[in-house]
């Protein structure tokens, strides 16, 4: 067979005899998108009720941010569950250890609810435990590096 330049966009006259997929072809006509236009719903699943960084924001999000990372502390905490301690799940396999540690974490959320629970006075009656009290420190700016000063009379 003679050898034949191929014509653009036909294949060679050697890769019609084997089977193949033709190349896609790009739309021809359309201009490339350089923007788009959405409805205001589009956006609704991302709205929040007070805005990002703003100050009621952050009064929020520092006192929830708190109590997530306190719940973490008393969940690794080695005299509560120790969930950071992967000592106490010695079995083998990612998917077992992930179930006990479930089970510890949801161990650990019991625990805190039960003891929320007693500190609460239920039907009239008195709480079975006291809430937790801190107690009261003087304030930093009282200190002086030879002692804390008399209180003045």
């Amino acid at each position: 067979m003679p050898h034949q330049e191929p014509v653009h966009g036909q294949r060679h006259p050697a890769a019609a005899r084997r089977p193949g997929a033709e190349p896609r072809r790009a739309a021809q006509g359309l201009p490339p998108a350089r923007s788009i236009t959405l409805a205001p719903a589009e956006g609704s699943k991302h709205w929040q009720a007070l805005e990002y960084g703003g100050e009621q924001w952050q009064k929020v999000h520092f006192r929830l941010r708190n109590s997530v990372e306190g719940y973490n502390g008393y969940a690794k905490s080695p005299l509560a569950e120790a969930i950071e301690a992967a000592g106490g799940r010695r079995i083998r396999g990612i998917a077992a250890r992930t179930v006990l540690l479930v089970f510890q974490l949801a161990h650990a959320n019991q625990w805190k609810i039960k003891n929320w629970i007693d500190t609460l006075a239920l039907s009239g009656e008195r709480p079975r435990r006291r809430t937790h009290h801190r107690r009261t420190t003087k304030p930093l700016g009282a200190w002086t590096p030879t002692g804390r000063p008399s209180p003045a009379t």
